[in-house]
């Protein structure tokens, strides 16, 4: 069994919070872990390989995935051509956020959860295409749609998810044909947000036991809907919320001037305005 649908993006912009909502409907199927990257790291593992992740299903109408690398830049020709080959039926499901915020939520993430990132963000921003890259999302959906159909694709808006969840979760569970009256207990609950730890010899350990096997057989044991609850918990005894220094204004008026055609050409596409991310809503995760 393959998925009948994928969670594509965006990074940093809602998208642990949605994976968890879907595993927790009766009707949905997401694997264990969250992100095979099949289609873009993952490739050379083979096919059998990605059905493997999905045996476990059982009589849930919906099977999906949620990997942010099908919308990461060093993938743009690769990733869309793959999946429409061996998914060709496949629905689409992107998240959108303020391409400002999200580009440096991203930064953030890289330079104090990952710790891979040790730039200044004008200098990241300027040298790794995969900031910027990642928030060109008209770019992004004409990729995917030179693929596949227009009603494959759901574009959903993350400060709309913020500030209605459960009605942008039905429309979701609508859009993969399942109940859309089930309403998931974490709805409302951030995940996955910006983190800073408290010490940075611990926080390298759990580091290295979130990517070890050890880690999934052991997540296996905690019912899905405490796992996000769980996470937490355990990332509130490590650290806490990052807070990063903030955005200077010139930055962030050069991120909005440059975003604005991209902006503009979404909101033609969407049929919508897209204010709020003119108004810079700093709300929501991170």
């Amino acid at each position: 069994m393959l998925p009948n649908f994928l969670v594509i993006g965006a990074a940093r912009s809602g998208t642990t919070s949605l994976y968890h909502n879907l595993s927790l409907h009766p009707q949905i199927f997401m694997p264990l872990k969250k992100e095979p990257q099949f289609f873009t790291t993952n490739w050379h593992q083979g096919l059998d390989w990605y059905a493997r992740w999905f045996n476990a299903r059982t009589i849930e109408l919906a099977v999906g995935e949620a990997s942010m690398t099908y919308t990461y830049p060093a993938y743009a020709t690769i990733a869309p051509e793959r999946i429409a080959q061996h998914l060709p039926d496949v629905r689409l499901i992107y998240l959108l956020r303020n391409p400002v915020e999200r580009t440096f939520s991203h930064y953030n993430y890289y330079r104090y959860y990952s710790q891979v990132e040790k730039r200044e963000f004008a200098e990241a921003i300027a040298e790794q295409e995969i900031y910027l890259g990642t928030s060109m999302y008209f770019e992004w959906i004409q990729r995917y749609l030179h693929y596949f159909k227009r009603e494959k694709l759901l574009v959903v808006i993350f400060e709309d998810m913020i500030a209605h969840p459960v009605e942008e979760l039905a429309k979701v569970f609508a859009f993969l044909e399942v109940n859309t009256a089930f309403t998931p207990l974490t709805a409302q609950t951030k995940t996955n947000a910006t983190f800073k730890a408290r010490n940075e010899t611990l926080f390298t350990l759990y580091r290295c036991f979130s990517l070890s096997r050890s880690r999934m057989w052991l997540e296996s044991l905690v019912p899905q809907k405490a796992r996000p609850f769980l996470r937490n918990k355990i990332r509130g005894v490590l650290g806490g919320q990052a807070k990063p220094p903030a955005l200077s204004s010139d930055m962030q008026q050069h991120l909005s001037t440059y975003f604005e055609p991209e902006i503009q050409r979404l909101e033609f596409f969407l049929g919508r305005s897209l204010n709020v991310w003119r108004s810079g809503n700093n709300d929501g995760l991170r």
